[in-house]
C-alpha cells in the first residue's frame, strides 16, 4: 500500500512555491499601499521585508524543506500581525493574519506541527491580552477581561473546529483513497494474475514480454508447456488434485534459476515461459531438467505428470511478439497432435503439417457421410499349421482432393473433434457386414478384430451397439475381438473394466493392443479380463538389432501363458523375426511376412 500522506506532502512541495510567489506579490503590494497611507512607515517596511523573504525562499526552493518554508511564512505573518496590533491597534488585521497562519499550518503541516503552531498562537494571544491590559490606562478591568476572554475563547473554538474538520476530512479522504487502492489492486490481480497459482496471466505475460522485447539485444525464447495429464487427474481424482498438480508445476517453473525469466499461466493447463540470453542447446537441457523436476513433484497427486512442450526462437529482425507466440503455439499443437511428450522446437514445415490437419478436419465429417472410408483386412496366421486364424479390420481413406490419407493422420483428428463414436460405429457395422465374405475368402472359423478408441469404449451404449451389429449380421460373439490400447486402461480403468466385463459376458473377446509400450502393462494385466495380448511392432523390430530383446520377448510370452492369454506378434516382416518368435513359443503372427492389409474386394487398389 502506498503512503498517501507522503504523496500529499510531495504534491505540497511541488505546489507551495506558487503560494510563496503569490505571498511575495501580495506583501510587496501591501508595502506600497502602506507607504502612502497615513500610518507609521514601519508597517510598509515589514511588508517589504516579508516580500523579500518570500522571494528568497522561492529562489532557494530546492535547498529548503517545505516544512521550513511554511514555518517561516507563518512566523513572518504572525510578526506582522503582532506588530500591526501593537503599533497601530489593527485588531481586525491581527485576528485575520493569526487565523490565516493557523489555517496554513493545519492545511500544510503534519498534525503534531500544526498543533504546536496553534498552541503557540493561543499563548501569544494571551500574552497580548496581558500586554494590552497594562498598556491601556483607560481599560475597565471587567469589560477588558470580558472582551479578551470572548476573543480568546472564540479563537480557541475556531482552532479546535479547524483542526477537527481538516484532519477528519484528510482522514476520510485517506480512507477512501486506500479503499480505492485496495479495489484497484484487486481488480489488477483479477485482470493480470491467475487466481490459483498467483502467476501472471496471458495479458500480463504479453505486456511484460513486449516490454522486454523492446530492449532485447540478444536471443530470446518463448516456451509453452501443457499439462497433458490434467484432464485425467480431474476426472479420476477430482479437481482439488488437479489444482494441486497445477500449483506444484507453477512453483517448480517459477523456481528456475534463470535470469530475466518471465512465467505465466496462460490457460487452464498451459504455462508460458520467456527466457533470453541462452543458447538453444542450453534451453533444451534446462527444459528437460524442468520436466523431470515436475515429474518428481507428481507425488503431490500420486499420479505421473506428463507434458507437451513447444518453443520458438525470437528473431529480432523478423518476429513480433504475436508471430513468436504463433510459432510456439504451432510447435505445441504439433506435439499434441503427434502425442509427443518431449520438447518440440518450431520449424517452418510444422505450419504445412497443421494446415493439412485443418483441411482433414474440414473433410472428415463429409467423408463419413459420403462413405469415403473403407475397411481393409490384415490376416493373423498360425505358423504351426499356416492357417489364417483371424483378420484385423483397418480403416482406409481416399479423398479426391486430399488423396490417400493414412490412419496415423486421420485417427487422432477423429478423436480430437469428438467423432470417435460415429467412426467406431461405422467400423463395427462394416466389419460385421463383411464377415460372411471374409469367411468365404479365408475360412469359416476366422475371428475378426476391431480397434475401439479410448473415448468410444467409454460410451454408455458401446455394448448394446456391438451386440446389435453382431445380431444383425449373424456374427458369433466368440469370433469378434475388441482391441483396446493401454491408454484406455491407464487413464480410465475404473470406468472401462465394467464395460469390458459386459462385453465378455456376451462371449466377445478382449485384446490388449501395443502391449509393452505403456509403463503400466504389468500392473493392469491382473485387473483386466483379457483373452489376448499383441506384442507391439517396436519390440519385433529390435530382433537381431538390440541385445536383450529376446529375453524381454520371452518374459512377455511366458507371462501371457501364465495368465492363459493368446499372444500375437505384430509387424513381423523378416524370416529372422519369425524364427525367433517361434522358438520363444509365439506362433500367431501378423505382419508383411505373411500378408499386408488388403481390401475385401481385390479390385480395389490403394
Amino acid at each position: 500500500m502506498r503512503d498517501y500522506n507522503k504523496l500529499l506532502q510531495e504534491r505540497i512541495d511541488r505546489k507551495f512555491n506558487i503560494a510563496l510567489i503569490a505571498a511575495a506579490i501580495i506583501a510587496f503590494t501591501g508595502s506600497v499601499i502602506l507607504y502612502f497611507a497615513d500610518i507609521p512607515v514601519i508597517y510598509s517596511v515589514l511588508n517589504f521585508i516579508t516580500a523579500v523573504i518570500m522571494l528568497l525562499l522561492t529562489l532557494m526552493a530546492d535547498k529548503v524543506k517545505t516544512t521550513y518554508k511554511i514555518m517561516v511564512m507563518i512566523l513572518v505573518t504572525s510578526i506582522i500581525a503582532i506588530a500591526s496590533y501593537i503599533g497601530g491597534g489593527f485588531a481586525s488585521a491581527f485576528i485575520i493574519l493569526i487565523a490565516v497562519s493557523n489555517v496554513v499550518a493545519v492545511l500544510f503541516l503534519n498534525r503534531v506541527e500544526s498543533k504546536i503552531v496553534s498552541t503557540v498562537t493561543v499563548i501569544v494571544l494571551s500574552s497580548l491580552c496581558i500586554y494590552s491590559y497594562y498598556m491601556d490606562e483607560n481599560n475597565y478591568a471587567i469589560d477588558f477581561i470580558f472582551t479578551w476572554s470572548l476573543i480568546i475563547v472564540a479563537f480557541i473554538l475556531f482552532i479546535i473546529v479547524l483542526h477537527v474538520s481538516v484532519h477528519a476530512t484528510k482522514q476520510y479522504l485517506m480512507e477512501n483513497i486506500e479503499a480505492l487502492e485496495l479495489a484497484n489492486e484487486y481488480s489488477n490481480k483479477l485482470a493480470y494474475f491467475d487466481q490459483l497459482t498467483a502467476l501472471p496471466n496471458a495479458h500480463m505475460f504479453e505486456k511484460d514480454v513486449k516490454c522486454r522485447i523492446e530492449s532485447l539485444d540478444t536471443v530470446g525464447f518463448l516456451i509453452f508447456i501443457n499439462l497433458k495429464s490434467l484432464r485425467s487427474i480431474n476426472s479420476t481424482m477430482g479437481h482439488s488434485f488437479g489444482n494441486k498438480a497445477l500449483i506444484s508445476a507453477a512453483e517448480t517453473i517459477s523456481e528456475m534459476n534463470v535470469e530475466n525469466l518471465i512465467v505465466a499461466r496462460t490457460s487452464g493447463n498451459e504455462f508460458a515461459i520467456w527466457v533470453e540470453d541462452i543458447e538453444e542447446k542450453e534451453l533444451q537441457i534446462m527444459l528437460r531438467d524442468l520436466m523431470n523436476k515436475i515429474k518428481v513433484q507428481s507425488f503431490v497427486v500420486k499420479k505421473k505428470s506428463e507434458f507437451y512442450s513447444g518453443y520458438s526462437k525470437f528473431d529480432i529482425e523478423k518476429d513480433s511478439y504475436e508471430r513468436c507466440v504463433q510459432k510456439a503455439a504451432t510447435a505445441l499443437a504439433y506435439a499434441k497432435d503427434q502425442n509427443i511428450t518431449s520438447i518440440v522446437p518450431y520449424k517452418g514445415e510444422l505450419d504445412a503439417i497443421l494446415r493439412r490437419k485443418e483441411a482433414l478436419k474440414d473433410h472428415i465429417e463429409l467423408a463419413l457421410e459420403n462413405n469415403e472410408f473403407t475397411l481393409w483386412y490384415q490376416p493373423k496366421t498360425n505358423t504351426q499349421n499356416g492357417k489364417v486364424i483371424g483378420v484385423e479390420a483397418l480403416a482406409r481413406w481416399n479423398n479426391e482432393e486430399l488423396g490417400t490419407v493414412f490412419p496415423y493422420e486421420f485417427i487422432p483428428i477423429i478423436e480430437s473433434i469428438n467423432m470417435a463414436k460415429n467412426f467406431g460405429d461405422f467400423v463395427i457395422k462394416k466389419a460385421c457386414e463383411d464377415y460372411s465374405k471374409l469367411k468365404e475368402k479365408y475360412n469359416k472359423d476366422i475371428s475378426i478384430s476391431v480397434n475401439i478408441s479410448p473415448s468410444h469404449i467409454m460410451e454408455r451404449d458401446i455394448v448394446s451397439s456391438i451386440k446389435s451389429s453382431l445380431e444383425e449380421h449373424d456374427v458369433s460373439p466368440e469370433k469378434f475381438i475388441v482391441e483396446i490400447t493401454e491408454e484406455i486402461t491407464i487413464e480410465d480403468i475404473d470406468i472401462v473394466v465394467p464395460i469390458l466385463n459386459d462385453l465378455r459376458d456376451l462371449k466377445i473377446k478382449i485384446s490388449l493392443d501395443d502391449f509393452g509400450t505403456g509403463y503400466s502393462s504389468l500392473n493392469y494385466l491382473t485387473k483386466l479380463s483379457l483373452d489376448e495380448i499383441k506384442i507391439d511392432k517396436s519390440f519385433v523390430d529390435q530382433i537381431g538389432k538390440e541385445k536383450g530383446i529376446e529375453h524381454l520377448l520371452e518374459s512377455i510370452i511366458r507371462l501371457s501363458k501364465q495368465f492363459d492369454l493368446n499372444v500375437v506378434a505384430e509387424g513381423v516382416e523378416r524370416e529372422e523375426q519369425l524364427i525367433v518368435l517361434n522358438n520363444l513359443g509365439c506362433y500367431n503372427i501378423q505382419g508383411y511376412y505373411y500378408a499386408k492389409a488388403e481390401p475385401l474386394i481385390e479390385s480395389i487398389s490403394m
